[in-house]
């Protein structure tokens, strides 16, 4: 929305105009200030309204920037590290992804959830998402885990996605030839449209929307 137009106010009368004069602007400026005044009041409502979208967008902005640090410099799970570590970075631990805020000389004295060298990005596991058992076509939804239980269906990822979206998918027993589509997105910056879903029964991983250009990627 662009900002409302406040209209110039007529030239307001002074008792030095001729009186014809002063007539004529004494009624259009004050015909004007209704106008005028409805028009400050918009402006005002306006800029009011920008102001919070603009601290909400640049909230945003740092939170994708944060989740896209985080998932470009993965490391893996925080048990599995040795040995001296520097940011960025970041690391799987205890069912959360968290990033390196501070270099570490060694790694495993410094435990994510214990340690402050490490700040919780966000959450991971099953727990979090609502499950939904699918046995059909499906378009998921954010912070679903959508189960595929019969055979040969397609489960798209959600619609437009924001930075910072989840979303988990799995089969549900031996299930054969599922299909998980990115929904126009990209998965780990290439546009491969889908995958199928060549895995162990009982298997599922967590997703993460990154932004536009990375897309969709495992954590």
């Amino acid at each position: 929305m662009t900002a409302p137009v406040v209209p110039t106010l007529w030239t307001p009368p002074s008792r030095g105009q001729p009186g014809a004069v002063f007539s004529l602007n004494g009624n259009n400026f004050l015909g004007g200030l209704p106008a005028y005044g409805a028009a400050l009041n918009a402006l005002g409502s306006w800029a009011a309204s920008t102001a919070a979208a603009v601290e909400t967008n640049a909230t945003n902005a740092a939170g994708a920037a944060a989740i896209a640090m985080a998932a470009a410099n993965f490391k893996g799970a925080w048990p599995g590290l040795s040995g001296s570590l520097s940011i960025p970075a970041s690391a799987s631990h205890d069912g959360a992804v968290w990033l390196l805020v501070e270099d570490v000389a060694n790694v495993t004295a410094h435990e994510p959830g214990v340690s402050t060298k490490w700040l919780r990005m966000f959450a991971l596991g099953v727990a979090r998402f609502a499950v939904v058992e699918v046995a059909d076509d499906y378009v998921g939804s954010a912070r679903q885990w959508v189960e595929q239980t019969a055979p040969d269906k397609t489960v798209w990822m959600p619609e437009s996605p924001q930075p910072g979206t989840e979303f988990g998918f799995g089969i549900k027993g031996a299930v054969t030839g599922a299909i998980l589509h990115f929904n126009g997105e990209p998965f780990e910056g290439h546009d491969i449209g889908f995958i199928e879903w060549d895995a162990p029964p009982d298997t599922g991983r967590p997703f993460l929307y990154v932004n536009s250009e990375t897309g969709w990627r495992v954590v």
